[in-house]
C-alpha cells in the first residue's frame, strides 16, 4: 500500500508542474516574442543537459563511500578526488561555453536586435551549467558529517 501511494505522490509531483507549464509558457511565448521564448527553452535544454558531465560520478563516489565506510582517510581521498574532477570538467565546460558563445549565437540565427542580449545570457547560463558542482559540495558535506557521527 506505500509504495502505491508513493508512487501516486511520486506521478503527481511531475505531472502537476507539467500542468501548470503549459498556460504558463504559453503566457511567455506571447509577452516576450517566438524568438526569446525558443532561446529561453533552448537554455533550459541546455542546463538541463549539463548532467551528463556528471559521467556517473556521483553515483560511484556514494557507491565507494559506501564501501570504505570504516576507512575515513580513504574517503577523504575518494570525495576529495571527486570534487577535483567536477571542478575541474566544471571550470572546461565554461571556458568551452565563454569561447564559443558568440558562434552558438551566430549557428542558432539570433536577431541583431537580440544578438547582445543572448550573448549576455548566455554567459548567465554557463555558471547554471555545471550544477554537479553543487551536488559534490553536498556530498562532501554529508560525508563530513557522517565522519562526526
Amino acid at each position: 500500500m506505500k509504495l502505491i501511494k508513493d508512487s501516486i505522490w511520486n506521478v503527481l509531483s511531475i505531472g502537476i508542474p507539467a500542468l501548470a507549464a503549459i498556460p504558463i509558457f504559453s503566457l511567455i511565448s506571447k509577452k516576450v516574442g517566438f524568438e526569446i521564448f525558443g532561446i529561453y527553452t533552448l537554455s533550459f535544454a541546455i542546463v538541463g543537459y549539463a548532467s551528463i558531465f556528471d559521467l556517473g560520478l556521483s553515483r560511484a563516489v556514494i557507491r565507494e563511500v559506501a564501501i570504505h565506510v570504516n576507512h575515513p582517510n580513504d574517503i577523504n581521498y575518494i570525495v576529495n578526488t571527486a570534487f577535483s574532477v567536477v571542478v575541474i570538467l566544471g571550470l572546461l565546460s565554461c571556458l568551452i561555453i565563454l569561447l564559443t558563445n558568440s558562434f552558438l549565437v551566430d549557428f542558432i540565427g539570433v536577431s541583431l536586435y537580440f544578438k547582445a542580449d543572448v550573448i549576455k545570457g548566455i554567459g548567465v547560463c554557463q555558471h547554471s551549467c555545471h550544477p554537479n558542482l553543487n551536488q559534490a559540495t553536498k556530498t562532501s558535506v554529508g560525508i563530513t558529517r557522517l565522519d562526526r557521527r
